[in-house]
């Protein structure tokens, strides 16, 4: 029985051993990104956003949301664990 089991431990330690290089080993070569166009440009639409004419309004605000509705009658007082302290 004592045999077994250090050949069953022995098998375990040599598949862990496998699996530990195998994962620091093994790279799959990543394809190089695709190379995008890049957009074109055009000067005569740009204009400085310090002149009033650049037409920049601020976003609105985000609308606030409500808070949840509380029920006093739902709620139950919490036992607290025995630090000497009541409700």
């Amino acid at each position: 029985m004592r045999t077994a089991l250090r050949w069953l431990f022995a098998v375990l330690i040599l598949a862990n051993l496998g699996v530990a290089m195998w994962a620091s080993w093994y790279r799959q070569t990543p394809a190089p990104p695709a190379a995008r166009p890049l957009p074109q440009i055009h000067p005569e639409r740009m204009v400085p956003l310090s002149l009033p004419s650049a037409g920049v309004t601020p976003a609105p605000a985000p609308a606030a949301r409500p808070l949840p509705q509380i029920h006093p009658e739902r709620m139950v007082p919490l036992s607290l664990p025995s630090a000497g302290v009541t409700p």
